[in-house]
């Protein structure tokens, strides 16, 4: 009786987005991180974590050597 009574105030969202590890907001993107020695040998530990864009963004900057920022876009006013 108590879950009927309960259907009616409780609403339970069954699609939950999926957090961001970094920031907390919804996850957009799914990312892959392998591990490799300096002499190119792999390890067997992968980290496999959800992100936002924006943080996404921030570790591409950090772990990609030939990564090129966007473009800043000026609005000049006359």
């Amino acid at each position: 009786m108590i879950n009927w009574i309960k259907s009616f105030f409780v609403t339970e969202d069954k699609n939950k987005k999926p957090k961001c590890y970094k920031c907390g907001l919804g996850a957009s993107v799914i990312v892959l991180m392998e591990f490799q020695t300096l002499s190119m040998e792999d390890f067997e530990e992968k980290i496999l974590t959800k992100v936002c864009n924006t943080c996404f963004e921030e570790i591409h900057a950090n772990y990609n050597p030939v990564w090129i920022p966007k473009p800043i876009k000026v609005k000049i006013n006359d």
